[in-house]
């Protein structure tokens, strides 16, 4: 039986098998506020861990809050579109080692999806996000250099998404995402590499 392995050394995670995008398990919230562990004690007002010194109220803590919102709510939609464009780069993909990699890529983003969610729901009381449905890609090749660019404008967000929180358990969701989707970048290039040369060689005039 075929194996994938990524074209460089990294550590390997074992995710369920990933199940079509429309399932009643993504409906909203994914998680009740009140279920939240006691490693991510999350201020509402701030969103960032709450301690005897911490005084949310003010109108920055208000402005920076809802700033880092919204910009979850960017990442949720991203990862959203992900999984669903991800689902049909799978159905495209022109053989099973491709597959296997873009179905590994979309668990990945499943895993971001169901963490943003619960953060967003924690810091909003239950609130759903808008969700917006991107056009899904037609052609394996194109849909595959759109996600080399997605992937890499998203490592970026992330890593700036990090930066807008003091709670260290917020931070390293954002981080872990940032690393995975430069990951993400390296394997879609690999696909593009090896689907390019497969189709020169078959464009080669035979003698």
């Amino acid at each position: 039986m075929f194996v994938w392995h990524p074209p460089y050394y990294v550590p390997y995670r074992v995710y369920p098998v990933a199940q079509p995008y429309e399932v009643q398990s993504y409906y909203w919230p994914p998680v009740p506020p009140e279920a939240a562990p006691s490693t991510m004690s999350i201020s509402p007002a701030t969103g960032t861990e709450t301690t005897s010194e911490t005084v949310p109220g003010s109108q920055a803590d208000d402005r920076d809050h809802t700033d880092f919102v919204e910009a979850i709510e960017r990442a949720i939609n991203g990862e959203h579109n992900a999984i669903r464009i991800y689902g049909r780069l799978a159905e495209l993909a022109p053989n099973n080692d491709f597959r296997q990699i873009v179905q590994t890529i979309r668990n990945d983003e499943e895993m971001h999806f169901k963490q943003f969610s619960d953060i967003y729901s924690r810091l909003t009381g239950g609130r759903e996000p808008k969700l917006e449905k991107q056009p899904l890609p037609n052609k394996f090749i194109e849909g595959v250099e759109e996600s080399i660019r997605d992937e890499l404008e998203d490592s970026k967000f992330y890593q700036t998404l990090s930066e807008m929180t003091d709670n260290p358990a917020i931070q390293r969701v954002f981080l872990n995402a940032s690393h995975d989707e430069a990951r993400h970048a390296t394997w879609f290039s690999y696909i593009w590499n090896k689907a390019r040369e497969k189709a020169a060689r078959a464009a080669k005039p035979r003698i």
